[in-house]
């Protein structure tokens, strides 16, 4: 999330011929951007099936924690493209220095676990939330005796797919507060929610428009990828929602 670029495994990937594609969904009235999600979900067809899995898991513990139906949908529609980017034994992997570096009073920004917060993320939502938040989800409010200890139960927070899920959950109400005008639009909330997720929730209405029509994902803004395909991470959001919406 937010700019973090992962070159994931694709496992069994499924290769289509674009250009011809593209020509024919043209004479079909077909959008571009629906062309797009569609490529995405056949040449990532194995990771969407895992992102998948994964929703089964979260879904309920983002709706407890929620206690909102529809809220609970928009934020599963929301972190769904960076569940089919994770890859649980890299994540293992490429994350044990930069967890001691950060804890150390590194720099050092990150992404980690199944949602792919980084420690900067957590810190914004510890410091933006609000008395509710607070007492709904006193975990995440817990500090050390020092700065290195406050960092270090952080880290071990972002290591809990449960407290994920709260910060979550934080991230959607904060959400809610600042754009209360999409109230009762779960598609425009998904819009601008994904990119809010995906690019920053510090970003301006209309930044965040901008990053909602952006080719960024999988592999990031600034991300080296060659010759393969970059999609909308929005495009892809709503594409779930849309289709798993009661």
């Amino acid at each position: 999330m937010d700019g973090y670029c992962m070159d994931f495994e694709t496992k069994p990937q499924i290769m289509r011929p674009i250009g011809i594609v593209c020509f024919a969904f043209a004479l079909s009235g077909v959008s571009v951007s629906a062309l797009d999600v569609q490529a995405y979900r056949a040449a990532f067809a194995y990771n969407c099936l895992e992102a998948e899995l994964y929703i089964e898991e979260i879904q309920p513990l983002l709706g407890a924690a929620l206690e909102d139906p529809m809220l609970t949908s928009v934020g599963i529609a929301v972190i769904f493209p960076e569940l089919t980017r994770y890859s649980y034994i890299r994540d293992v992997a490429e994350t044990k220095l930069l967890e001691l570096s950060y804890i150390l009073g590194g720099n050092t920004d990150f992404s980690i676990g199944l949602l792919q917060m980084k420690p900067s993320f957590a810190k914004m939502i510890e410091d933006d939330s609000d008395d509710y938040c607070k007492q709904r989800f006193p975990s995440l409010f817990q500090t050390g005796a020092d700065e290195q200890k406050t960092r270090g139960l952080r880290i071990l927070r972002l290591k809990s797919l449960q407290r994920q899920v709260e910060y979550l959950a934080v991230f959607l109400r904060l959400m809610t507060k600042t754009f209360p005008q999409f109230s009762g639009e779960p598609e425009t909330m998904v819009r601008i929610f994904s990119a809010a997720y995906n690019a920053g929730y510090k970003l301006s209405l209309q930044d965040l428009e901008v990053h909602a029509e952006s080719y960024y994902f999988p592999y990031g803004k600034y991300g080296k990828s060659g010759t393969r395909e970059q999609y909308s991470y929005t495009e892809i959001a709503l594409d779930y929602y849309t289709r798993t919406k009661l």
